[in-house]
């Protein structure tokens, strides 16, 4: 049984402009544009707003009006605060009556109704679209729809934020896996038009003419996860309309990745596998390598792409797509039997002499253990008992804790003195969660899913952060509040009832 978590959350205006980060010390403060880099509490040079501790001094309890509307109620036995943001401004209300703004305007108790009404009504509008999710026992009924408020609320209209604090600083907005969860998640909730229109506008901006991701750190999964999301949309109504619109765009990615795959342009040291070297991840960018799990994503995107060629009349570059990925599948099977390892457990990398003992053990393992392993299993590429070994592999070795993802700070990033060594990053657990439920393993998946919400989201608010220390007390966030960590609840409580309808049993912490 781990600590609570408590940490900030935050506020945005219903445009999604400006963002306000109340922390639980009291300080009420405003996000600017271009954030440092690096995760750390309010600097000094940015002002306090407001400090609610002088209104509430003494125990009070947090949580969100209806339940999930993003407007904050903090309150103790005889003071109710509310506080929301109205373009860039601070508004708060005392008791229902007296209205402070931050700067000071004219006629905030008018303009405190205004905005509570209208986001009142977009998210009314919002879930009347959306299938409501059977409550899982022990847990708040608007959880879910709270999570699916604050990440939505992070984006600045359609302009993608990865979170706040210091994903807030522009160079994250291009971050792939931002608009993957979320057009991923929107047409399970009942709107794939807001999914076709992030996705337009993340394509437009970010995926240059020539098939490049706009970022400076994507991986090979990611353009395969993209084109995988994209042709994901033609189930949905007007989505093939959407794929005929980017097809270009769409056939450039797929090209970038079928000539990734030419060992005469990649730089393979083994130009007879016809495999994709590449960057596995943002944070670990200088460690090119022939990455399993970014081979299966190109494999699974260029698939995807086949398909979406097909409906479209675009008849060689389907034939050429599913060429691809024939011979991309057949020379990752062969590589990875000829990679063997101790147990039989699929290598993250393909190179000789693969090892692994303990998860905690180095940074490669780590970051294989939170990322490239739960993508790998989400690629669906795997037969089930090299799957099942992955997953016995993540119990086994030191890979999780109380179904969260266990996340070695102190070997993974060692330049952050005040970072505890121990932690838990859950941006990824998504994709671990949907393979468990490919795999039938719903005992674990409740586990997962259990562990989510009691561990990695704060109690009160279901807010979830990047990472999570494992330790103190109260548990704190270790990395500023991100878009796929919010996402995560709503979309495996969404699998779970897609794969075992009717099995919710209330789940027992070990």
């Amino acid at each position: 049984m781990l600590e609570k978590l408590e940490d900030y959350v935050f506020l945005a205006d219903p445009e999604g402009a400006g963002i306000l980060l109340v922390e639980r010390t009291g300080e009420v403060w405003k996000q600017p544009f271009f954030c440092r880099p690096g995760f750390q509490r309010r600097p000094a040079e940015f002002p306090v707003l407001f400090d609610w501790k002088k209104e509430v001094p003494g125990t009070c309890s947090w949580r969100w009006k209806e339940g999930f509307l993003p407007v904050l109620e903090i309150r103790d036995g005889n003071t109710l605060l509310e506080l929301l943001c109205a373009d860039e401004t601070l508004l708060v209300r005392k008791n229902g009556t007296e209205v402070l703004s931050f700067p000071a305007l004219p006629e905030s108790a008018a303009l405190f109704g205004r905005t509570l009404d209208e986001l009142r009504k977009k998210w009314e509008n919002f879930f009347r679209k959306a299938p409501a999710l059977s409550p899982w026992p022990g847990h708040a009924p608007d959880a879910w729809r709270s999570c699916l408020v604050q990440a939505l609320s992070a984006f600045r209209g359609r302009h993608p934020r990865y979170g706040v604090g210091c994903y807030g600083y522009s160079v994250h907005d291009g971050f792939p896996p931002t608009v993957i969860a979320m057009c991923g998640a929107l047409p399970e909730f009942g709107h794939p038009e807001t999914a076709f229109s992030l996705m337009d506008y993340y394509l437009e901006r970010f995926v240059t003419a020539e098939g490049r991701i706009d970022y400076y750190g994507p991986s090979v999964a990611e353009y395969g996860m993209l084109l995988t999301v994209c042709g994901g949309f033609a189930a949905c109504p007007g989505g093939t309309d959407w794929l005929q619109e980017h097809r270009r765009t769409l056939g450039a990615m797929a090209a970038r990745v079928i000539r990734a795959r030419n060992p005469w342009l990649n730089g393979s040291d083994a130009p007879e596998r016809r495999l994709i070297p590449g960057v596995p991840e943002a944070d670990t960018r200088a460690d090119r390598g022939i990455y399993t799990h970014n081979n299966v994503w190109a494999w699974r995107g260029l698939l995807s792409w086949a398909r979406s060629a097909k409906m479209l009349g675009l008849r060689e570059a389907a034939r050429e797509a599913e060429a691809e990925a024939a011979d991309l599948h057949s020379e990752l099977t062969l590589a990875i039997r000829g990679c063997p390892s101790p147990g039989g457990l699929t290598p993250f990398i393909i190179r000789p002499g693969f090892r692994l003992r303990d998860f905690q053990e180095n940074q490669a393992n780590t970051y294989a253990n939170y990322r490239y392993y739960p993508e790998l299993l989400a690629g669906n590429f795997l037969d089930r008992d090299s799957a099942l070994k992955v997953v016995e592999a993540r119990e086994k070795y030191n890979g999780e804790l109380e179904g969260m993802t266990l996340f070695n700070y102190g070997v993974s990033l060692p330049g952050v003195p005040e970072a505890p060594e121990y932690a838990c990053d859950n941006w990824p657990i998504f994709c671990y969660g949907r393979a468990l439920a490919e795999l039938g393993e719903r005992e674990r998946l409740a586990r997962v899913i259990e562990g989510h919400y009691r561990y990695h989201q704060t109690a009160d608010t279901f807010t979830a952060y990047e990472i999570v220390d494992a330790e103190s007390s109260p548990r704190r966030a270790v990395t500023d509040w991100c878009v796929p960590a919010q996402l995560a609840y709503p979309c495996l409580l969404k699998t779970y009832e897609k794969f075992f309808p009717q099995q919710r049993e209330p789940f027992q912490s070990k």
